[in-house]
């Protein structure tokens, strides 16, 4: 029975009240289906945002990790050496969580002057600082830590980025020079 046959007065007043009951009963019906439909497609919405803003982070992150091992590479291949490093050891017996890393490296200009620089973790940034107080310069944000473990020939970099709720850790080698 569709919704135009019961609005025909038919002359019965009893029959108009019993039929005002049905449309109403139906309007309510309708209206929590278009409800449900409303509220199921805003959580279908809302969670494909969470999804889209999740992998944005998570391929920020990738790219930050990227940049930062390029240039911890670049750094620690263009030093002397590693002379000391600043921080407390891990749950891992190999790899020591640091705050600070100095080593000794050479001049752009100057060759055969050699300079003592850093690599800093401060504040969830990660810094190539200078100790003649020449500055410091970012070569990474959202760091949540980075561990280390030194070996005679190599050094094993542990770096773990953190947005939001998301995490990614970043795992790479740089050999020492001999």
């Amino acid at each position: 029975m569709f919704l135009r046959s019961r609005l025909v007065y038919s002359g019965n007043g009893s029959e108009l009240k019993t039929s005002r009951a049905y449309i109403m009963v139906e309007v309510m019906v309708y209206l929590m289906i278009a409800s449900l439909l409303l509220v199921s497609i805003l959580v279908v919405f809302k969670s494909s945002l969470n999804i889209k803003a999740s992998i944005i982070n998570k391929i920020e992150m990738r790219e930050i990790a990227s940049v930062v091992e390029d240039r911890i590479r670049y750094e620690i291949n263009n030093s002397i050496g590693i002379t000391r490093i600043w921080g407390a050891s891990g749950n891992n017996i190999d790899y020591k969580n640091i705050r600070k890393m100095e080593y000794r490296a050479y001049g752009k200009l100057q060759k055969e002057v050699a300079y003592t620089k850093y690599i800093s973790v401060e504040g969830g940034n990660i810094y190539v600082c200078y100790s003649d107080n020449k500055g410091k310069y970012q070569i990474g944000r959202h760091i949540e830590g980075m561990n280390i473990s030194e070996k005679e020939d190599y050094v094993k970099f542990n770096i773990r980025f953190k947005i939001d709720k998301n995490s990614y850790t970043k795992d790479f080698i740089v050999l020492k020079k001999i």
